[in-house]
């Protein structure tokens, strides 16, 4: 996961990292969580009945 966010990190058409995990992987959470990426708070992410979306902070 890091070398995929480094590799990222280097293409200028990326401008946000983003992704989704099942509300019950506790795993998932603590992993974007150690990486730094933190809730998004868009409508249709807020209200999704089985997914959390996420996205990296400190991006670029």
């Amino acid at each position: 996961m890091l070398e995929m966010i480094r590799r990222l990190k280097l293409c200028p058409d990326v401008e946000m990292i983003a992704t989704s995990y099942r509300k019950d992987n506790e795993a998932a959470a603590n992993l974007y969580q150690s990486l730094g990426f933190k809730e998004w708070g868009i409508s249709f992410a807020i209200s999704h009945p089985t997914e959390v979306y996420v996205k990296l902070e400190e991006f670029p």
